[in-house]
């Protein structure tokens, strides 16, 4: 996603994290979690260095991409004595400035498959909305290339 990319990447308005833990937390390393995580769903316990490599990459590049792109983070909800694997704290980046850190109710393997009914549903999709809310000064001109391309090609058919 570097800024002269000319992928997709230019035409992102938002991403949303559902339990990514991008660090650790004050009482467990990001090495720990991941572990956690390996054990949860019997995957290889390695040391996880590549995928560590991987997650710091990936808070490198959001932290110092431009702000256009908005940024939801959701984490698990601590309940009681129950450690979720991916908190609020080890869900966001630091030193984003759009760094909205939001909490689901649910575990790692629910934090997708939450129902209407649930409390955080509402915040949830509000945050969705907010990230899927067209910013027109930015997207004009792409539209009226769309637009002229959909012309062509309507004209162009037999």
């Amino acid at each position: 996603m570097a800024e002269g990319d000319p992928s997709i990447s230019n035409y992102v308005q938002g991403l949303a994290f559902f339990g990514t833990p991008f660090q650790g937390t004050e009482s467990r390393k990001l090495s720990d979690i991941l572990k956690s995580i390996a054990e949860r769903y019997g995957l290889p316990n390695n040391d996880f260095a590549k995928e560590i490599q991987t997650l710091e990459a990936l808070s490198k590049d959001l932290s110092t991409r431009h702000t256009s792109t908005k940024l939801r983070f959701f984490g698990e909800r601590e309940s009681g004595a129950i450690i979720k694997l991916v908190n609020k704290e080890a869900a966001k980046i630091t030193g984003i400035s759009n760094n909205t850190v939001g909490v689901i109710g649910e575990d790692h393997d629910n934090i997708c498959k939450f129902k209407s009914k649930e409390p955080w549903y509402g915040n949830v999709i509000d945050e969705l909305r907010t990230l899927a809310e067209v910013e027109t000064i930015n997207t004009a001109p792409t539209v009226r290339i769309l637009a002229r391309n959909l012309e062509k090609s309507l004209l162009t058919m037999p």
